[in-house]
């Protein structure tokens, strides 16, 4: 049970402490408390903004990975294909072994058949033979017309007991006339 009663005396006065106080208080404080809650506000606002961001920074990330990955597989195509293009103008600055082949087709008369050969570089070396003798002097003569060889020789050759002359010789070749 509550009483009531009738207060008939004054308050005192609050004491000049006490007031002031109080109007520290209503001056500082409020608006110092109100500032922090603006400030807190502010933080919480931010966080949210960063964490968005973050979110979508992940996201662009895992993009962009994707995308370094297919770029990845493309750079290995780009420099393989890089290396093979090397490879076919290394292959286009040498001498023409098929051109070669050709060539010496058209010069060597029917009668002269080729029993070993080899090409290094514009040099070919072979070994050859025939039981005709005006062939090999058609296949010599045919031989120092051809714009395609700069220089022949004869390195050996040697009759045989049944007529057949065997030689070799080495042809050197000029990479612009034949791969022409």
């Amino acid at each position: 049970m509550e009483k009531k009663g009738i207060e008939l005396l004054k308050k005192a006065p609050p004491s000049k402490l006490k007031k002031a106080a109080a109007t520290i208080t209503k001056v500082v404080g409020i608006p110092l408390i109100i500032g922090i809650q603006i400030i807190f506000l502010a933080l919480i606002g931010f966080y949210f903004k960063l964490n968005r961001d973050l979110t979508a920074l992940s996201a662009s990330v895992a993009e962009k990975e994707a995308a370094l990955a297919q770029a990845e597989e493309l750079e290995t195509l780009l420099r393989a294909t890089q290396n093979k293009l090397k490879v076919i103008a290394t292959v286009k600055e040498a001498l023409c072994y098929p051109c070669v082949l050709e060539t010496l087709e058209e010069i060597t008369p029917a009668l002269i058949s080729f029993t070993t050969a080899s090409l290094e570089e514009e040099k070919f070396s072979f070994a050859a033979e025939t039981f005709h003798g005006p062939s090999f002097a058609l296949f010599v003569a045919n031989l120092l017309e051809e714009e395609a060889v700069k220089e022949a020789a004869i390195t050996s050759g040697s009759l045989g007991e049944e007529g057949r002359f065997s030689f070799t010789m080495e042809l050197l070749f000029s990479k612009e006339k034949v791969n022409q």
